[in-house]
């Protein structure tokens, strides 16, 4: 290459790294045509990364004959980078928001990058390997786990933890009595999850439980109670199911399926706790909505709601006791007892939960930084018709496991349900976690595992992953594992 040629390519290198940069810089803080390469550095605090939960902006850098290494780091964290010879090329700082910086090397080799903090103290050494002109990104030389939750939600709002972790790095949840102490949460995905706050939005980071929930106490089954029927029902889906309810915070308003049913509690309703009337609701999947059931004709087919939630009172006293306030339940759901009987556990009916669903209260250390998104699934009832909620702690559909539904080609050339996925379209999307070799450890972990999708082709019907990893409906009121998941 002659000296004409060689001074080309510097200068096409420099105008592709002001272009670049550029793209990712507000109006008033972009490079002039005019600025020495050595003044790139001042703009980069300046990058737009995203706000209010994890907007992320992809970062893509093209340097004609060099290549461009981005690395991602916490605020005020100061990153150099040495050639193999251990000569130190470059140093750059993260500024106040933290963030991407980029190095631009001419030539293939290891290079190191090290973090060090506002005190000379360092926190990471990390190589990469440079085969080509390319953009690469160096990850940190620091683990997840050793991060705390707060660095976590820092990076994740600010929009550059993709370019620190990567997915399939987890972080173990510690926090003595709860139940969830010592379990490992897991990335799934960057930019996945929709944020509830605008719609639009992704979310940062989406955690999921790496095994399953194991604990004796609350291993589930999804109590959607049956009405009028031998069976349990799976009439109302996930957002009556009980396991989402564990997943609520105190407060929720939730429909739960009402069993035990007649004709005459149809027209006088139940009784709340506070002894107020609690009528009963139809739900129309058309308009997918509840409205009050009480002037209809009883149906002894029909599956009717209550507006709130049972709760255990344990056993009570023979004076406290209140027909058609107080429940007791069985195998065949929840039923209206006329008299007092000593010894018995007694359930009533509140409004809202009066207290954190368990799943929801076992993460409440870091719930300050759990971000709400909307979740996508099937209303069940023998039907594909979605409704959409909002969700702090939720549990994975079959589509962002496996990628399918019933409706999916599948490389066979058979549809989706020739590999037992009854699921609705549109619950989701496959998480990043789950694309490559799922079946190998991710899903098949042992034992079967609950979805949030409802079984499509009949009442009383769930979706669940089984031991050796493909889908497999069970009835609902069988007891399986859950894999809780939430959003930084």
């Amino acid at each position: 290459m002659s000296i004409k040629e060689q001074i080309q390519r510097i200068k096409n290198a420099k105008t592709n790294l002001k272009t670049g940069l550029n793209a990712i810089l507000p109006s008033e803080h972009q490079i002039s045509d005019y600025e020495k390469l050595d003044t790139y550095a001042d703009h980069l605090e300046h990058i737009e990364t995203g706000s209010g939960g994890g907007g992320t902006t992809n970062i893509e850098v093209s340097i004609n004959g060099s290549s461009a290494i981005m690395v991602a780091e916490l605020p005020n964290v100061s990153l150099s980078i040495k050639n193999s010879a251990g000569v130190v090329l470059d140093t750059k700082n993260t500024g106040s928001a933290g963030g991407v910086v980029i190095f631009s090397v001419s030539s293939n080799g290891t290079y190191t990058v090290t973090a060090t903090d506002s005190y000379g103290t360092e926190l990471w050494t990390n190589d990469i390997v440079i085969d080509g002109v390319g953009t690469y990104n160096c990850k940190t030389g620091k683990a997840l786990n050793d991060y705390t939750w707060a660095e976590i939600n820092t990076a994740s709002v600010g929009g550059y933890a993709k370019y620190m972790w990567s997915v399939g790095d987890g972080k173990t949840f510690v926090s003595t009595g709860s139940i969830f102490n010592n379990y490992e949460f897991i990335i799934i995905g960057f930019g996945h999850d929709t944020l509830a706050s605008d719609g639009v939005s992704k979310a940062g980071i989406s955690f999921m439980m790496k095994k399953y929930y194991s604990g004796s106490s609350y291993n589930i089954n999804l109590k959607l109670y049956l009405n009028g029927s031998s069976t349990y029902r799976n009439v109302g889906g996930y957002r009556s199911s009980l396991m989402r309810q564990r997943s609520l915070p105190q407060g929720s308003e939730i429909y739960s399926q009402a069993s035990g049913v007649t004709a005459d509690l149809l027209a006088s309703g139940f009784r709340y706790a506070d002894g107020t009337i609690c009528p009963l609701y139809s739900y129309n999947e058309s308009t997918d909505t509840y409205t009050e059931a009480t002037g209809e004709t009883f149906s002894t087919s029909k599956v009717y709601h209550i507006k709130g939630y049972y709760k255990s009172l344990g056993t009570i006293e023979e004076a406290d006791f209140v027909e058609g306030k107080h429940f007791i339940y069985s195998t065949s759901g929840y039923t209206v007892p006329s008299t007092w009987v000593s010894g018995t556990t007694y359930y009533i009916i509140y409004q809202t939960l009066q207290e954190d669903g368990v799943f929801y209260s076992a993460l409440s250390e870091i719930m300050q930084y759990i971000k709400p998104v909307q979740k996508t699934q099937s209303t069940g009832n023998s039907t594909t018709t979605l409704c959409t909620t909002t969700e702090k702690v939720w549990h994975l559909a079959v589509e962002e496991v496996l990628g399918i539904n019933r409706n999916s080609k599948l490389d066979s050339g058979n549809s989706g349900t020739s590999a037992n996925a009854y699921n609705a379209q549109d619950e989701g999307s496959i998480y990043d976690y789950f694309k490559n070799e799922y079946q190998h450890g991710k899903i098949a972990l042992g034992n079967t595992w609950w979805t949030r999708s409802p079984y499509t082709n009949n009442l009383n019907s769930w979706n669940s992953v089984y031991y050796y990893g493909y889908i497999i409906n069970h009835y609902v009121s069988i007891t399986y594992y859950v894999r809780p998941c939430f959003c930084i």
